[in-house]
């Protein structure tokens, strides 16, 4: 992997989005939504249930989060968690024991503090977002700019790594399926020799694990295209994961020939942050009423999407939607579309 020069933040209405960028490469993202529970965040919860070895915890999201203890907790008592993973559509947040509240690690203060020496720009959206970040590790190269996901490629980074194929050079490519048990890589070569594909697709699955934060139980499927193959490239394989932050491990090889490892969980990957159809259309919706005000010196910006999407913004996003109008500064208008699918949203200047 390239050595990261560029932070990339963007406030958004009731968000904060991050990139780090390597010679104009996005490597890694995070998304900070203000209504979430954040992964590394301490809250404070309380007990409402148990089973042998768990307790489960009320830390206000939908479902109770789960707590690994070595004795019953008393059902009412009062504690602080860390949240390791945070929750799921399926199932409550991963928590460990805490000490006091606090807030999440800032993503950019982290990367700051692990490449200081190599970032060449901080790219903030705002003022304020650069008082903020000043406050947390000090002075930095900051630049502003207006537009940072689209400018600096983020959001096409985003758009190719919530597909299942990944293209390789040469026609080859990498088929990614996550499922809950386990993620699954085969690597199809196409028209390219087999041993061309399996070494180019080493690099390509370091960056796609990082970049989509996929971690647990990891299978391969290399192309034997030679004796040793597997074993090669999974050598290959652990020398590029040393440059990741999260921790690898490689297992080694299946008895079927499958290169097999573990990367750490923290936090949701990137598919599971954005799997919300209808939050993220109205997210993307109030960030384009923002863009169009600010564009179109407009003082008033009609949102025109699916009930559902309007609905949103009008109570889980109502700080949001505050927000974005005083970020224009502009009146929103909400017009509900009936028959819309919520990823189609029209912003205009009224």
């Amino acid at each position: 992997m390239s050595t990261p020069d560029t932070i990339v933040v963007q406030r958004g209405p009731g968000e904060t989005r991050f990139a780090l960028l390597a010679q104009d490469t996005v490597i890694e993202v995070a998304h900070r939504r203000d209504i979430d529970v954040q992964a590394g965040a301490s809250v404070a919860g309380r007990v409402v249930g148990h089973a042998p070895g768990l307790a489960f915890v009320d830390i206000g999201a939908a479902q109770p989060g789960v707590l690994k203890v070595r004795a019953p907790m008393i059902e009412g008592s009062a504690l602080v968690v860390r949240v390791v993973v945070p929750p799921r559509r399926d199932k409550g947040a991963e928590l460990k024991p805490a000490d006091a509240a606090s807030p999440a690690p800032d993503p950019a203060a982290a990367w700051w503090a692990r490449y200081r020496a190599t970032i060449e720009r901080v790219v903030v959206s705002s003022a304020q977002e650069e008082r903020r970040l000043y406050a947390l590790f000090g002075d930095a190269p900051f630049s502003r700019a207006a537009n940072l996901f689209a400018e600096y490629g983020v959001d096409d980074a985003i758009d190719a790594a919530l597909a299942r194929d990944v293209p390789l050079p040469g026609g080859a490519r990498l088929l990614i399926d996550a499922a809950a048990a386990a993620v699954v890589i085969d690597i199809d070569a196409g028209a390219l020799p087999p041993v061309d594909a399996n070494a180019a697709a080493a690099p390509a699955i370091a960056r796609a694990l990082r970049l989509r934060n996929l971690a647990g139980h990891i299978l391969i499927d290399v192309i034997p295209a030679q004796k040793g193959a597997a074993r090669a490239f999974a050598a290959d394989l652990a020398a590029l994961l040393d440059q990741d932050p999260v921790p690898s491990q490689v297992a080694g090889v299946t008895p079927l020939g499958m290169v097999e490892l573990t990367r750490r969980r923290g936090g949701l990957s990137l598919a599971e942050n954005l799997s919300d159809a209808v939050a993220n259309a109205a997210y993307k919706a109030l960030r384009q009423a923002v863009l169009t005000a600010v564009q179109a010196h407009a003082t008033r910006v009609a949102i025109a999407a699916s009930p559902d999407v309007i609905a949103f913004c009008q109570t889980t996003l109502r700080a949001a939607l505050l927000e974005a109008q005083a970020m224009g500064p502009c009146e929103i208008i909400l017009e509900p579309k009936p028959g819309r699918a919520p990823p189609s949203v029209d912003v205009h200047a009224v």
